[in-house]
């Protein structure tokens, strides 16, 4: 998504990663320490491998297994990819993609922040953890001494609200086949159903008017998605690349009500 105030994303992304993993800002930067392995990944992909925040400021969690990343903070879990060749781990937030920077050396990890950030402050420090509180991250037996604590994860249900800007300047339609429409594409939430997963649709190939007096149009989905994914461009025979406008959203806790704004430029 494109916006007119990119000082104001910038402020989103700081906030962002101070909410989200509880880490309040970091260099990206981040010498004076040794890898573990030499290769900077400190093992960070082995199963189990469980991180928690040493600066006593919030409880919060990493948890790495694979190319996966797990973060735990205030029991909400999200979940992201975990790149070892760099490392870094990235995680996409109503259709932005945010990587945070790691360094792993000494038995500790260090965790920045992404590129949009502000990165004028330290680094936050994680040490080894036992346990991941979350979801079933560590398991425990009784009995016989066996048990398991994977479990079964059910995706977080809410609610999206959209608003889409009518595309204006270079980005505006100027098709003239009958009504005409502001724009085409298609956008859709991701319904959690006991039997499988469905669809609301809320736009599938035309859109609204074009002759309508309207700046903006608003949707509103089910109070059961998961998901809102949405691929928009101008009703034009050609437009500039930041015109078209494609996405993803996923719900961070049950009963969230999420706002999603589109903007063609």
């Amino acid at each position: 998504m494109r916006t007119k105030y990119p000082a104001l994303w910038l402020f989103k992304a700081f906030l962002f990663c101070s909410l989200l993993l509880a880490i309040q800002a970091c260099e990206k930067d981040v010498d004076g320490e040794d890898d573990d392995n030499g290769s900077g990944t400190g093992g960070g992909s082995s199963s189990g491998n469980y991180w928690v925040r040493n600066d006593g400021q919030r409880i919060a969690y990493l948890s790495f297994s694979g190319s996966s990343v797990k973060t735990c903070v205030n029991g909400v879990v999200t979940t992201g990819t975990y790149n070892a060749s760099e490392p870094s781990m990235t995680f996409i937030i109503s259709g932005n993609t945010i990587k945070f920077p790691l360094k792993f050396g000494g038995g500790k990890l260090l965790v920045g922040v992404p590129d949009q950030a502000v990165n004028t402050n330290n680094a936050t420090e994680y040490i080894k953890s036992d346990n991941f509180p979350c979801n079933g991250g560590s398991g425990s037996g009784s009995g016989s001494g066996s048990g398991s604590g994977s479990g079964t994860t059910t995706p977080k249900k809410g609610t999206f609200k959209i608003r889409v800007y009518k595309p204006t300047g270079d980005c505006a339609s100027n098709s003239s086949w009958g009504q005409g429409s502001a724009f085409v594409g298609n956008l859709n939430a991701e319904l959690y159903g006991a039997n499988g997963s469905t669809f609301q649709n809320f736009i599938n190939t035309y859109g609204p008017s074009n002759n309508s007096s309207a700046t903006y149009w608003d949707y509103t989905s089910s109070s059961n998605a998961i998901k809102l994914n949405w691929e928009l461009w101008p009703n034009r025979s050609s437009w500039p690349n930041k015109c078209t406008q494609k996405g993803t959203a996923t719900i961070d806790f049950d009963g969230q009500v999420k706002q999603i704004t589109i903007m063609f430029q």
